[in-house]
């Protein structure tokens, strides 16, 4: 017997948070929420972290839980904390139209040579279709941490349950509170969380409520600045936390592409959507800096000076950013 769930998309737009979120989104375009209610629930801002090498990082705050924006939606979950039959689950889930979201480590999952056997890694995989003669999963993937290249692929029954075992052995006593799996339903009702106007009220409302944060995030961006430049002017010995720097210089590049989105989407001004445009920018090439470095490119001190720059200017238009943001959202109460 087999079974596929129809209409499930890979979502490339953007990373967000970690690969259970864009695993989510396929679910929620398949059951036609909205994407944007969600990232409208979550206020995205710097904070310190002393366990990162830039000393800062990039945090996620909402008042409201993940499940109770989704039952918004009219979707509804049900989920497992354990991975005894797990095939069988699955595929029964499977069976009710129900797409599912299973927690793996890569070190056993074959189809991702980057790490098979390698390397550990927490992750999540959206399984939306079976084949017991085939005795594979269709799932959708992506080919190597941090490319946006999610895509429809297969994965056997054994390297699934290998998977998400040796996830068990080695990462769900630190998150005991996460569910293994995670199955989605979709309601019949009409449903509010649907519509932009909707969004846009809960975006107006969470980021005026996180004001207090957003004003704060100035002091832990220039901690993580002045981070960045004792590296680039050689306070600090890149050459041994390069692999560091660059993976926090992505979740800030992920955070801030996420941001230029909602600036367009929610606010529908130009001169804020250019400004955020321009502050992605400086990331990317602060990034692509790094990135020379890592690889022996040419002018490594030239980048670097201008990255120092690109760096100083960025501290001023975020600030400049939030500022514009709370001024609009403060003054119109009505998506325009």
């Amino acid at each position: 017997m087999k079974k596929i769930i129809s209409n499930m998309e890979p979502f490339n737009l953007f990373f967000y948070k970690d690969c259970f979120y864009n695993s989510l989104f396929s679910v929620i375009n398949k059951f036609s929420g909205s994407v944007w209610n969600v990232l409208a629930h979550e206020a995205v801002f710097y904070d310190y972290s002393e366990d990162k090498v830039l000393r800062g990082k990039i945090n996620y705050y909402s008042e409201t839980p993940l499940f109770a924006v989704l039952a918004d939606m009219n979707i509804s979950n049900m989920t497992s904390y354990s991975t005894d039959f797990l095939i069988d689950t699955i595929r029964k889930a499977i069976v009710n139209e129900t797409p599912v979201i299973v927690k793996v480590d890569c070190y056993e999952e074959d189809i991702r040579k980057d790490f098979y056997h390698k390397e550990h890694l927490d992750h999540s995989l959206l399984i939306y279709g079976y084949d017991d003669i085939e005795e594979k999963f269709n799932i959708i993937e992506q080919s190597q941490k941090n490319i946006l290249n999610y895509s429809p692929v297969v994965i056997s029954y054994e390297s699934l349950k290998n998977a998400a075992d040796c996830y068990v052995r080695h990462y769900h006593s630190q998150f005991p509170e996460e569910a293994l799996l995670t199955g989605f339903m979709s309601g019949l009702s009409d449903n509010k969380g649907t519509t932009d106007e909707f969004s846009y009220m809960n975006y107006r409302l969470y980021y005026l409520r996180s004001l207090d944060r957003m004003l704060k995030q100035a002091d832990p961006l220039e901690v993580i600045v002045n981070e960045l430049i004792n590296y680039l002017s050689g306070y600090r010995e890149l050459e041994n936390d390069i692999d560091n720097v660059i993976e926090e210089l992505n979740e800030i590049v992920n955070a801030r592409t996420v941001e230029k989105y909602k600036v367009d989407y929610f606010l529908r001004n130009e001169e804020m959507t250019a400004l955020a445009d321009t502050i992605l920018s400086n990331w990317l090439s602060i990034r692509l800096a790094l990135l020379n470095y890592k690889f022996r490119g040419n002018n490594i001190r030239d980048k670097f000076e201008k990255t120092i720059r690109r760096l100083r200017e960025n501290q001023m238009l975020e600030q400049r950013l939030n500022y514009s943001v709370f001024v609009l959202l403060a003054n119109h109460k009505d998506l325009t």
